[in-house]
């Protein structure tokens, strides 16, 4: 198993890449393999020269693991989240890793994003449920009207003070 860092990019056993692509890989765990060299830009630029998308799915997840060592706790960490992607996911980015050193362990908290590769560009209905909720603006929709007449509105014992 390889050492893996902050922009390592893994691909699922069952991803079908485009004819004639061929990455550098070696064996990660459970049948996920850890791209050698380019990472994610790399992927990315190679699978689209192809006429293929390569598709983000939803926000990232954070994932926490403990180990003995710093990769073994990295590793339990990608290992819960491998899990919890199944098939749908073709690729995941570790985006961040967080290490914190206790006496007897180590605990990795890992920034996972994963991502789609098909000939396709719309994306399978069962990736939106992965994906969950987007997150876009941080506010519903009617939210700003409501906060701006809390503002607004006069507080108790200030009703004539305008």
């Amino acid at each position: 198993m390889g050492t893996i860092a902050e922009s390592s990019m893994l691909l699922h056993p069952e991803a079908e890449l485009p004819a004639g692509v061929k990455m550098a890989t070696e064996e990660f765990q459970e049948g996920w393999v850890r791209i050698r060299t380019g990472g994610k830009r790399r992927l990315e630029k190679t699978v689209r020269a192809k006429g293929w998308h390569f598709i983000r799915i939803g926000d990232g997840t954070l994932r926490s693991g403990v180990g003995d060592t710093e990769p073994e706790a990295i590793a339990s960490a990608l290992q819960l989240e491998l899990r919890r992607l199944g098939t749908h996911s073709h690729a995941v980015e570790v985006e961040r890793i967080d290490l914190t050193k206790y006496p007897w362990f180590f605990l990795a908290r890992v920034l996972v994003s994963p991502y789609r590769i098909q000939r396709e560009e719309a994306v399978p209905e069962v990736c939106h449920e992965l994906a969950g909720p987007q997150r876009r603006g941080g506010l519903r929709s009617g939210a700003i009207p409501g906060m701006r007449a809390m503002l607004l509105a006069p507080r108790d014992g200030e009703a004539g003070a305008r």
